[in-house]
């Protein structure tokens, strides 16, 4: 997804997702659905485009999983956490574990309402004036308890660790300390991806089978127009190229979008109803820069 000058994506075995059902939530929330596959790992991806530093602070299934200061013009991405000194283990999707006892869980425990859901929340920072720390913040690992079948939540999937794999120790350097300039519990911009398995996001109408790359009405016109003039024989070249310029193509719907409700402009400096706010955070990058 693309909006207000910052790119995010999922990528799943070093692809990117499909994405559907693209939705502007409100002025600061873009959201969308991806289709999930139980035991594979993923990983998230982001560019900033904005004219300052920024932190992607990456939720999943409502656990914050680390946070990362990217500059301008820079990428970004975090494929999992480190859960010990030396160790990393990578993002998957997990079945759920379903119970039919009222005793162990109950269907409307709200508790389990961040379940499918990914979430990138984009922070305006700046660099503090304190000095710098030797500190590492040690994030939760998720543990999911069984949810009841008559949950809404039912036959999707949820974010678990995959096999830990080995890697550098931490860096004896001092870290740089951020000053969040917008509050963390309302982000400059926020990404939603909810994810599901891809039968269910079928039988749900929000993958058309017609369409498997994007829901149709995701799609730019002339991509869609593009596809259906490939589908004749002997056109496969014609199609491939179509795919090739199909992220160019929705960066610039969503730019158009965001310009015709005036988002464009909206990369720096306090906006009406968001105020700007100068708030200390010790935010550590647990990203592997390798």
């Amino acid at each position: 997804m693309y909006f207000k000058r910052w790119e995010t994506i999922i990528h799943c075995d070093g692809v990117p997702i499909e994405e559907y059902a693209f939705r502007i939530v409100d002025d600061y929330t873009v959201s969308c659905y991806i289709a999930s596959e139980a035991g594979k790992s993923f990983s998230v991806h982001w560019k900033n485009h904005l004219s300052m530093i920024a932190s992607a602070d990456c939720y999943m299934d409502g656990h914050c999983m680390g946070c990362s200061r990217t500059p301008p013009e820079k990428k970004g991405s975090r494929w999992g956490i480190r859960t010990n000194t030396d160790v990393r283990q990578p993002f998957q999707f997990t079945p759920l574990t379903l119970t039919d006892n009222d005793e162990i869980a109950s269907p409307d425990d709200p508790s389990i309402d961040n379940l499918g859901i990914i979430e990138v929340k984009v922070c305006r920072v700046r660099i503090s004036r304190r000095p710098p720390k030797h500190h590492h913040r040690k994030h939760p690992v998720p543990a999911h308890t069984p949810i009841h079948e008559r949950s809404k939540k039912a036959g999707t999937h949820c974010v678990s660790l995959g096999e830990a794999i080995r890697c550098a120790p931490h860096s004896s350097s001092a870290y740089p300390q951020y000053k969040y300039l917008d509050n963390p519990k309302h982000p400059y911009i926020r990404f939603i991806f909810h994810y599901r398995p891809r039968a269910l996001l079928q039988a749900q109408g929000i993958i058309p089978r017609d369409l498997p790359i994007l829901a149709r009405q995701d799609v730019p016109r002339g991509y869609v127009d593009r596809v259906s003039v490939a589908s004749a024989p002997h056109s496969r070249s014609r199609y491939a190229k179509a795919e090739t310029e199909l992220p160019a193509m929705l960066r610039a719907e969503s730019t158009k979008r965001e310009s015709s409700v005036g988002y464009a402009a909206m990369d720096v400096g306090p906006s009406p109803g968001h105020p700007v706010i100068d708030v200390d955070a010790d935010v550590i990058d647990l990203t592997m820069d390798d």
